[in-house]
């Protein structure tokens, strides 16, 4: 186990709240000492999470993780090994007191079903499959020496949040935004593209919101003769347009009711058009 400083540390301090101020540790190198160990343990948690993850068994992430709990292997790190001439823990050890206590050599299997425990995704194959369809998206994108430092802030909230009610870039609805996104300038300014034709009916290219997944009739009404307000505003020699538009609005069913979708980014004109 291993810890680089940029520096040397010296000493160490308690803070004390009673009298408000910072106590020496007589015994600081200890602590220090148990700051890495338990550092390391943390390390080792989440290594042991994302392999839980590899829930399919043809997968490269699952057949190293084969490797890592077979003892004998090279790559062996589950009990403890022997590198550069030392006996080092392994990820068991630093997991059981966590995961498993009072089993201090559980299995990895044992493990990981208290890793997925309570998550109803690993209960299916299906959820499995999405399981590791996760792992399979974040090792993709936390590649290089920053890698993981600047994809936390995607990642940290979807792997570590419960409640994370934010879109999914990978998504089938997602990548089905993409791929029109790309597709609506060649469908809008194909020559034989008109108002009412269907393939412009089909393009699903903004993000939907949890929180207010649809508006009710008169809130839709209202969004609607908001947009066609704001246009008026800036171009108002398409007035007949607008009063056109106007009237399409005020004969619509009365259960009428429209998606809600997330704010933009953009700012200014551009978030306008959006």
């Amino acid at each position: 186990m291993n810890r680089i400083y940029q520096g040397k540390v010296t000493k160490c301090q308690q803070w004390n709240e009673q009298r408000h101020d910072w106590d020496d540790q007589s015994d600081w190198m200890q602590t220090l000492w148990h700051h890495h160990q338990l550092f390391q343990d943390a390390v080792n948690y989440y290594i042991v999470c994302l392999l839980a993850l590899a829930t399919d068994p043809t997968s490269e992430p699952a057949r190293l993780r084969e490797r890592i709990i077979k003892d004998g292997d090279e790559v062996y790190i589950w009990g403890q090994f022997r590198r550069r001439g030392a006996t080092r823990r392994g990820l068991r050890d630093s997991v059981a007191p966590y995961l498993t206590p009072g089993n201090k050599a559980p299995t990895f299997e044992q493990v990981a079903a208290v890793v997925l425990s309570g998550n109803p995704l690993a209960t299916t194959n299906e959820g499995r499959a999405t399981l590791y369809a996760g792992l399979r998206q974040l090792l993709e994108k936390c590649t290089g020496n920053s890698g993981c430092r600047n994809a936390a802030p995607e990642f940290l909230p979807r792997f570590c949040k419960p409640d994370f009610g934010g879109n999914y870039a990978e998504d089938k609805a997602a990548v089905a935004r993409q791929t029109d996104k790309l597709r609506l300038p060649f469908v809008v300014h194909n020559p034989s593209t008109r108002p009412d034709s269907a393939e412009l009916a089909t393009f699903e290219i903004a993000l939907p919101n949890p929180k207010k997944p649809i508006f009710s009739p008169s809130e839709s009404r209202e969004k609607l003769q908001t947009m066609v307000d704001a246009w008026r505003e800036r171009q108002p020699k398409s007035e007949p347009d607008w009063k056109r538009l106007e009237d399409k609005i005020t004969k619509l069913p009365e259960n009428l009711s429209l998606p809600g979708y997330a704010a933009p980014s953009a700012k200014g004109e551009v978030k306008f058009r959006l």
